[in-house]
Order: structure tokens, then C-alpha cells, then sequence
């Protein structure tokens, strides 16, 4: 994670409750529509977050959920800031 300082990664690790809540469902086990990674279980993510995800993922929609993975990746970025 560029400039992210290694505290607020301390942080974060430290406190993760922070991240709960972008996820507004769960689906059921499939392939992330992101990674393509087999997962457990699906999210759908928040729309705000969902928006940002779309930008980067045009044809994606938010009902088709992501991984955790992936949806860690997007919280962490959203976390940080603007780079």
C-alpha cells in the first residue's frame, strides 16, 4: 500500500471492527466476478463502495457481489485515502 504509513496499518490490523459493515449480503460460494477466485461465500458491498468498485469494473454490478479478498482490497484503498 503506498503511502500508507506502517501505524495506520497497525492500526487497522488492530482494530478491523473499523471495516465492518461494507458488506450489505451475503451470497452463496462461486467465483468472484473480480479475480475470478473461488470463494466461500460472496458479498455485496455498500453502495458507495460499490460505486467505486464499478469505475474500476465497469460491466461489474453490485449484485453480483465479490470475494473478501477483494473487498478487503477496496476497504484497505478507501481506508487510506486518495493517493
Amino acid at each position: 500500500m503506498i503511502g500508507t504509513q506502517p501505524a495506520e496499518l497497525r492500526d487497522l490490523a488492530a482494530d478491523p471492527a473499523r471495516l465492518v459493515g461494507a458488506a450489505s449480503a451475503v451470497l452463496p460460494a462461486g467465483r468472484c466476478p473480480l479475480c475470478n477466485f473461488p470463494s466461500g461465500s460472496l458479498v455485496v458491498p455498500e453502495a458507495d463502495l460499490a460505486a467505486v468498485i464499478a469505475r474500476e469494473y465497469p460491466t461489474w454490478r453490485r449484485e453480483t457481489g465479490l470475494c473478501e479478498r477483494c473487498l478487503d482490497r477496496y476497504l484497505f484503498a478507501a481506508a487510506r485515502g486518495p493517493a
